[in-house]
């Protein structure tokens, strides 16, 4: 499909033209983009810090477990224990608050703690 549409000279040119417009749009964007992107690096840091890492293997984990061929039971077994798992990796990484060193960055300098901030914390 993808070789039959790349061969074709209208094919090629409309995705020479998706590529281009994209790269325009992300050129003449850029400050927005860049400002969107703080703005969403620094709200996931704030509300989990650290515990971004747990969250990426708990997805992994979940969609893993949403494609292996097992038992419905077994998988909902093993998506309560992710959960459960993730909340215990999460509560206790919220114990420690870090304002110098190697994982300061991802406590924002010791604004948040290493679990992130509660959102009843303000």
């Amino acid at each position: 499909m993808v070789r039959r549409i790349l061969s074709s000279t209208a094919g090629l040119a409309a995705v020479l033209f998706v590529v281009m417009a994209t790269s325009a749009a992300g050129f003449w964007y850029r400050q927005q983009l860049l400002e969107a992107y703080s703005a969403v690096e620094e709200s996931a840091l704030t509300a989990l810090s650290l515990g971004l890492a747990a969250v990426a293997v708990w997805v992994v984990a979940f969609t893993a477990i949403a494609f292996a061929p097992i038992t419905p039971l077994r998988r909902t077994v093993l998506w309560a224990s992710s959960v459960s798992t993730l909340a215990g990796a999460l509560g206790l990484l919220s114990f420690y608050d870090i304002y110098f060193g190697s994982l300061s960055w991802v406590t924002l300098g010791g604004e948040v703690s290493l679990g992130g901030r509660s959102p009843s914390s303000g």
